[in-house]
């Protein structure tokens, strides 16, 4: 029987992982990494938002199901404790909008908290906002 490549592979595979690794090496992120790196992490993620998990319970559920062909992909089972403790002190807010829409559309719709930090990928040309 012919080998086909499930659809998340296809989407991983246009990923610059030289890219990463090499930001990865650089900022040396996986430093007294023990289990979970920033590989297996970014797969994990990219796998619970193209699912539509709603939580790391979720993506660890759906990991596990997966778990024969994890590999293929790069990734790996991961314990929602480990998960957690990866995403400790992380952005609690993300928007992700086509390339025509306005950033600052995004912007408008997001919470904004008075002494909070705020990454935006593009410069905003509304600045009385």
């Amino acid at each position: 029987m012919r080998h086909h490549n499930s659809v998340f592979r296809d989407l991983l595979d246009n990923l610059p992982w030289a890219v990463l690794d090499r930001l990865v090496t650089v900022h040396r992120a996986d430093h007294r990494v023990r289990s979970l790196t920033t590989r297996h992490q970014l797969v994990a993620l990219l796998y619970g938002q193209f699912s539509g998990a709603a939580s790391l319970r979720e993506i660890e559920g759906g990991l596990e199901s997966h778990a024969a062909r994890l590999y293929h992909v790069g990734g790996r089972t991961v314990s929602r404790s480990t998960f957690a403790d990866a995403h400790a002190e992380r952005p609690i807010y993300a928007a992700v909008s086509a390339a025509n829409i306005n950033d600052i559309t995004a912007a408008h719709a997001m919470p904004v908290e008075a002494g909070a930090t705020y990454v935006f990928d593009l410069g905003y040309y509304d600045y009385g906002w």
